[in-house]
Formats: C-alpha cells, sequence, structure tokens
C-alpha cells in the first residue's frame, strides 16, 4: 500500500503553504530530489541565465548569475557585470568571487532551478541555508511561493508519466499473460 501512495499519490497531492523559502525547499526536495541531474551535467546550467531567489524582503535587486563555459562566473546586479570563477570540485561547486572561496553541495538541478546549499552549518547566524537559483525566463516577475509551485507541478507532471507508463506495463504483462493461459 506504501508503494501505490508512493507512486500514485503524488497527482491528488496539494502544496501546501510555507512561511519561508527554505521550509517549503526542505519540504519539496524529500519529493523531487530523485528528478535532479547531477553537477558532472554541466551543459544543464553552464552559459545560463540563472536568477536569484530570495524569501527576504528587503531583497529587491534583480541578481543573475551564470556559469560561463572554462570557468568564469558572472555576477550581474541589475546590468552591472562582476566576475569571479567557478568549478565543480571536492563534491560540489567552488564559487570564487569579491576575495571568497565558497563550496556549495547541490541540492537540486534541472533545466529550471538550481538549488544550492552552503557547506556548513548554515542558518540564521551563518546565512542562508539554500541559494536557490532559477531560469531567468521562468522565474523573471515571479516571487518564490509561485517558483515552489512550477517546481512541484514539475514534480507531479513526472509523477503522472510514470504513473501511464506502470499503468501500460501492467495492461501489456496482463496481456502476456491472458493470451499464455
Amino acid at each position: 500500500m506504501a508503494f501505490w501512495n508512493n507512486a500514485f499519490g503524488a497527482v491528488d497531492e496539494v502544496l501546501p503553504e510555507f512561511k519561508s523559502l527554505p521550509e517549503g525547499i526542505g519540504y519539496l526536495m524529500g519529493r523531487v530530489r530523485s528528478m535532479s541531474d547531477s553537477l558532472a551535467d554541466s551543459q544543464v546550467y553552464v552559459d545560463k541565465r540563472w536568477l536569484e531567489v530570495r524569501d527576504d524582503l528587503d531583497f529587491q535587486e534583480s541578481v543573475l548569475h551564470v556559469f560561463k563555459e572554462g570557468g568564469n562566473y558572472l555576477r550581474i546586479l541589475d546590468g552591472d557585470i562582476a566576475s569571479g570563477s567557478w568549478e565543480a570540485s571536492l563534491g560540489g561547486l567552488i564559487i570564487k568571487f569579491g576575495g571568497k572561496h565558497e563550496l556549495y553541495e547541490l541540492v537540486f538541478l534541472d533545466l529550471d532551478f538550481f538549488i544550492l546549499k552552503k557547506h556548513g552549518q548554515q542558518g540564521p547566524k551563518g546565512g542562508r541555508p539554500y541559494f536557490v537559483l532559477a531560469r531567468e525566463g521562468r522565474a523573471k516577475g515571479r516571487e518564490w511561493p509561485e517558483l515552489l509551485e512550477l517546481l512541484f507541478q514539475d514534480y507531479k507532471s513526472e509523477s503522472s508519466y510514470f504513473q501511464w507508463v506502470f499503468v501500460l506495463f501492467v495492461l501489456i504483462l496482463g496481456i502476456l499473460l491472458y493470451s499464455i493461459l
């Protein structure tokens, strides 16, 4: 019964409301993590325009992040470009920018969402727990709750696809068994 609920419960599931972006990310990762690409799939995130997403009311800037082929990193704040470098290493993503070298671990990656977590303890005193980026074309003009809903809808669509494949498999298996007997 648990398998059935896990496999088919996603279609009926409704995304709850969250008080914060980290709370929403924490909830969703239990469901969508298996759909994530890896940092080795650099074509998913290299040379794309990633818009930074935060739930901070004081954060009104437009911050784009671009990971260029060859390790160049661009941070574009309201059109002003600053550069650094990046590399996939040490089991994560190292970003060198503004005199800092920071190690981020991959939380989730697909064509529309790039979610990282800085290595070590983060939180109220250590900074934001997640570094959330979304493809600019999908994220522009949207607030974080809408983006979490889009990620959740992607998960539900993927689950629905696998449900149909499963039903088709069972149907074919049933026809084969019936024809043999």
